[in-house]
């Protein structure tokens, strides 16, 4: 399996605070099935883009290393979970905030308030630069909550959407469970990934949260989600494209 987003790298954001921590997180992911994972911190509004890139880049190669020394078989790849505002219009390039420099980025947006219209800005804007966005837990998103069509008119302008395995396992309440199983029963779920922190709480335990899931979803979808369609965005290979049903009853 592969997980997309996951906040492993050490001090660099609100997830891992040591290597040794770092070093707990991927060794329980091997256990769990994850060959890969792509370091996605946190990148805000404001941040100094070049000074963001270098301790990005020093903390992955620490990473790495210290696996490699541990025997630890988990590669860690670059990314970033990039958060949807003014910046990404004067960007010259957006490559290195993109999912293993492929033509896939992860992004987010505000919880609450209104979106539709800064989201629907971002993506398009995204797309006419040739990349493709996949939108972090979506099902955890008030608005998204409220109106399901709001998703399905998100969806319809050819964005990916990727839900927490936490989601679906009930650790957000059960609104946000449902809006997750939906998504992934009516093809709307194209990822499912841990977005881990630490080694306590919000883990890369993925195989635990799976046992949680709702038996409406199956070994194929968790197949689909966790493993052949995060091989696109680590081969940077178009993704194939989807039925989608419906959210909104």
């Amino acid at each position: 399996m592969i997980d997309i987003h996951c906040h492993v790298l050490p001090e660099m954001d609100d997830g891992s605070q040591s290597l040794e921590e770092s070093l707990d997180m991927c060794a329980a992911a091997e256990r769990n099935g994850i060959s890969d994972i792509i370091a996605t911190p946190h990148l805000k509004n404001g941040e100094h883009l070049e000074h963001f890139i270098e301790r990005r880049d020093a903390a992955l190669h620490r990473l790495n290393s210290a696996l490699e020394s541990a025997g630890i078989d988990v590669t860690v790849h670059a990314g970033a979970e990039v958060f949807a505002r003014s910046w990404l219009e004067q960007a010259r390039e957006l490559s290195p905030f993109t999912l293993c420099s492929s033509r896939y980025m992860l992004i987010e947006f505000g919880f609450f308030g209104s979106e539709s219209e800064r989201i629907e800005k971002y993506v398009r804007l995204l797309q006419s630069r040739g990349i493709t966005p996949i939108i972090a837990h979506p099902e955890r998103y008030d608005y998204f909550l409220c109106d399901p069509e709001l998703l399905e008119y998100t969806g319809s302008l050819g964005t990916l959407f990727q839900c927490n395995a936490t989601s679906l396992a009930g650790v957000n309440g059960e609104q946000v469970r449902r809006l997750a199983t939906d998504m992934v029963t009516a093809g709307f779920a194209d990822f499912i990934a841990t977005d881990a922190h630490s080694c306590v709480h919000r883990t890369t335990n993925l195989m635990n949260m799976i046992r949680d899931f709702s038996s409406e979803i199956d070994d194929t979808d968790v197949e689909l989600l966790c493993g052949k369609h995060p091989r696109y965005i680590l081969e940077d290979m178009p993704f194939p494209s989807r039925k989608r049903g419906y959210l909104a009853e």
